[in-house]
């Protein structure tokens, strides 16, 4: 009985010491409490600008893909080999035309009538050019469809071989 008292007692005081105590009670959460609250907010803004870029660069991922497999048919490889081709063949026979006499027979001699130009323009693609053939030079201007203008000038006795 004795220590039914003595437990008693001791329970007593701690119950009265405790409630003597003031309770406070604290937020941990940043939004609540204040403290951090600019931290959180930074966090939070990072974790959406992450997420945003992550999306977009999925969707970009996924458009190179539907491009890539697009230029990968047969029809698109056929396409761009046909167009360079073409390419190398207008560009051979411009070079052709702009450094040969076009009024020499094969045996040299002057072809009676014959007139070589000496100046021609042509539209390709949007971009124009056009050649200048002087006495010892050819100048080819290109201007493209933004308007930028290039030059090119080749001397044409140092194509004797």
């Amino acid at each position: 009985m004795k220590k039914t008292i003595v437990s008693l007692g001791v329970l007593l005081m701690v119950a009265t010491t405790s409630a003597q105590a003031e309770l406070v009670q604290f937020f941990k959460d940043p939004t609540f409490s204040g403290n951090g609250w600019s931290t959180q907010v930074l966090t939070l803004q990072q974790m959406e600008k992450a997420q945003k870029e992550s999306i977009e660069a999925q969707a970009a991922s996924r458009q190179a893909m539907i491009n890539a497999a697009a230029q990968n048919t047969p029809l698109a490889k056929f396409m761009s080999l046909f167009q360079s081709q073409v390419y190398a063949q207008l560009a051979t026979q411009l070079s052709n035309n702009l450094f040969q006499n076009n009024c020499k027979g094969a045996d040299g001699s002057a072809i009676a009538g014959c007139v070589s130009p000496s100046t021609g323009t042509f539209n390709l693609d949007g971009n124009t050019v056009t050649w200048v053939k002087l006495t010892n030079q050819v100048q080819l201007t290109v201007v493209d469809v933004s308007g930028t203008k290039t030059v090119i000038t080749v001397p044409i006795a140092s194509f004797a071989f």
